[in-house]
Parts: C-alpha cells; sequence; structure tokens
C-alpha cells in the first residue's frame, strides 16, 4: 500500500515574522493579544492602501 509522502516543512515568510515581533512587543507592552493583533492588521492594511 503506497503511503503519502509528508510535505516539507514551510519556512514562514518576513510579513509573517514582522506580525509575530510586532505583536508580541505590544503584548509586552500591555495590550491584549486581540488588540494587539487589531493593530498589527490595521497596520498591514494601511501600508498596502499606501
Amino acid at each position: 500500500m503506497p503511503t503519502t509522502p509528508t510535505p516539507a516543512p514551510v519556512a514562514p515568510s518576513e510579513l509573517d515574522m514582522s506580525r509575530a515581533v510586532i505583536e508580541h512587543a505590544l503584548i509586552d507592552y500591555g495590550y491584549s493579544p486581540d488588540t494587539a493583533r487589531f493593530l498589527v492588521d490595521r497596520l498591514i492594511a494601511e501600508a498596502r492602501a499606501e
């Protein structure tokens, strides 16, 4: 019986890595995880709109 190969892990994109760092910094600064996520989403949306 053939087995399905396991897909190779994919490295996170630079945007994913930056998002994680910024969210972590905001949480350390005292923002809730939901608020930090919202702020990073807004920042990305504004940057894409320019």
